[in-house]
């Protein structure tokens, strides 16, 4: 279920009171709009954290050092993080992954 605000995100995600409001505003706009795609919950927490985290400089998104880069630097090119944007950029690079992967 898509979280309304961040006082409900707090209350129902450990460790999203330790976020600024504007990383829980960033956690809430990235998990709601992978909700919304259909993707299920447990990935859609992956994803949140993973774009708080990498544009917070700390952390890691699962994958090859050169994915990480491609993200990161997506990220920290965008003057407004858009969520959608940044969840279709990490999704862009899952599949990549995978799509190498299965080259091996």
């Amino acid at each position: 279920m898509p979280f309304q605000s961040n006082s409900e995100l707090i209350k129902k995600v450990p460790g999203t009171d330790k976020l600024s409001p504007k990383k829980q505003d960033q956690f809430r706009a990235v998990w709601n709009s992978c909700f919304k795609d259909g993707k299920p919950e447990q990935q859609c927490y992956q994803i949140a954290w993973g774009v708080v985290k990498k544009a917070s400089g700390e952390g890691q998104i699962i994958g090859p050092a050169e994915s990480q880069d491609s993200v990161a630097d997506a990220i920290k090119t965008k003057d407004i993080l858009d969520a959608s944007d940044i969840v279709r950029d990490i999704l862009s690079v899952a599949k990549t992954i995978r799509e190498l992967r299965n080259e091996k």
